[in-house]
């Protein structure tokens, strides 16, 4: 009851809103089942905590990805008569790796996502689905950042020559936890010295451009990977156009050397720039553990809805991934679809939201 309750403080509506948030678009992870096997032979730590379901199922979407989780979402209205919509968290580059090499790993190269889908043999059919869902209005694309990836932490782990990152960069991959190279990989603005603050805020002011030059529209929603962001960045990103974060209600903040200050927040909560932050109060990840999700997100919606809260919902694109296991993502559409249906059906009078409007109904 308690724990209910801290979970549903804040910003309230007497309106039954839904908002899907879903992270790691264009990101890469793993490129394929047999550079899964080749690097699980290899000893690589890939499914540490909940890294099995990342490193086992998630690869870049494809096209049947994309139009797979389209097809769900254009199958339920709300009371208004809208389609349910996916804010999806986007990442705007990943590594060249080719170039990365040639240069012996001195420097960091990268690539825009939309290249990375034409290596990946998709050819231009990703980014044509997902330019599609936008101007159906059934994704929204919003900013996760321009890699998932600590640029200083893995260059130092690939110039000091560490046998799993050298092995997993063979691969075309980075994405295990590394007990030894800190900050952890995943998490791109932690930093270890306060030099690298620099380089993330090129980073980020580099990755909302390309996502304005690519989307069309500047992003006003982030998402920090790993959810590490120092507070100085949060300027940075308010002088770029970005009006809201998606934050913990204890979220730890980088100061440096492995080192956190834990700070209390509120959903909806506004910081000194104006810019709130978001909180993910109900979660919907079904290739994760044996858990009945669609049941366990329908109770987290009624808990919001309970205590009059926008039902924001948590959720990874791994679920929805078929690249390395069809099954994964057939699975993962099945019980997003019933997720989908049971929610317009017993509450008739729900309403699909993106993340941006809904903290522009905040604003209001």
């Amino acid at each position: 009851m308690i724990k209910s309750l801290l979970k549903n403080i804040g910003w309230s509506t007497k309106r039954k809103i839904i908002v899907i948030e879903s992270d790691d678009w264009g990101s890469i992870r793993m490129p394929s089942r047999e550079a899964y096997e080749r690097l699980q032979s290899a000893g690589l730590p890939l499914n540490q905590g909940s890294g099995y379901r990342y490193n086992g199922y998630d690869k870049l979407e494809s096209p049947d990805d994309i139009i797979g989780v389209l097809e769900v979402l254009s199958s339920v209205r709300d009371s208004n008569g809208r389609h349910a919509v996916l804010t999806a968290m986007m990442l705007m580059a990943n590594p060249d790796f080719e170039k990365i090499r040639a240069d012996k790993f001195t420097r960091y190269y990268w690539e825009p996502f939309t290249q990375t889908y034409e290596r990946y043999g998709y050819g231009d059919k990703s980014w044509y689905a997902i330019q599609q869902g936008t101007r159906e209005n059934l994704l929204h694309p919003q900013f996760h950042g321009r890699e998932h990836l600590n640029l200083p932490s893995w260059l130092k782990a690939l110039q000091a020559g560490d046998p799993f990152t050298l092995a997993g960069f063979d691969e075309g991959f980075w994405g295990f936890r590394s007990d030894t190279y800190k900050p952890i990989f995943q998490a791109a603005y932690d930093f270890w010295e306060k030099a690298e603050i620099a380089q993330h805020e090129a980073t980020i002011t580099e990755g909302i451009a390309l996502f304005q030059r690519l989307m069309g529209y500047a992003p006003t929603h982030f998402a920090a990977p790993n959810g590490a962001l120092p507070l100085k960045l949060e300027s940075i990103c308010a002088n770029l156009g970005v009006k809201s974060f998606v934050s913990s209600r204890k979220q730890p903040i980088p100061l440096g050397g492995g080192k956190y200050k834990n700070v209390w927040r509120r959903p909806g909560q506004k910081n000194t720039f104006g810019q709130r932050y978001i909180m993910r109060n109900c979660f919907f990840e079904p290739n994760s553990g044996t858990q009945d999700w669609v049941s366990s997100c329908l109770k987290d919606i009624e808990t919001a809805f309970k205590y009059k809260k926008p039902a924001i919902i948590g959720n990874h694109r791994t679920s929805f991934m078929g690249g390395i296991d069809p099954n994964n993502r057939d699975e993962g559409l099945l019980a997003l679809k019933k997720l989908l249906q049971t929610i317009v059906a017993h509450w008739p009078d729900v309403e699909f939201m993106t993340s941006e409007e809904l903290v522009a109904l905040m604003n209001e």
